[in-house]
């Protein structure tokens, strides 16, 4: 069904299918239960500090609203350790661009905007 699709509607380009189907993907993150106490945890959203070493060059970007999942009677935090991998692959590609088209690096990247959601669409209603 995915050629189909592909070859109907992106004359055959399966990276155009993807990169609409991921564009227009939208959904809730899954609760879950705290591992320590077993009660429900809430998402709340944090920020990161990425490096990156560009010749001689030390370049840090904020990555802001990154959700994690927090248990707040007991205070412990989940976090995604494979999105946190994509965070920093992304901002690395983001600073690859920057270096091709000889721009700035950006001094933030704000989570939300890159996958193109807002906090309501992305956490469930508690």
């Amino acid at each position: 069904m995915f050629e189909l699709k592909a070859n109907l509607f992106f004359g055959g380009s399966t990276a155009e299918l993807i990169r609409q189907a991921v564009q227009a993907y939208k959904d809730r993150i899954k609760e879950m239960d705290c591992p320590h106490c077993g009660r429900k945890m809430k998402i709340d959203f944090f920020e990161e500090v990425m490096y990156a070493d560009v010749g001689d060059q030390r370049v840090e970007i904020l990555v802001t609203n990154i959700p994690k999942h927090v248990c707040h009677p007991c205070e412990r935090m989940v976090e995604n350790l494979k999105l946190m991998v994509a965070i920093e692959e992304e901002v690395d590609r983001i600073i690859r661009d920057c270096l091709r088209n000889k721009k700035a690096f950006p001094k933030q990247i704000d989570f939300l905007d890159l996958i193109g959601m807002g906090k309501a669409d992305l956490v469930p209603t508690q």
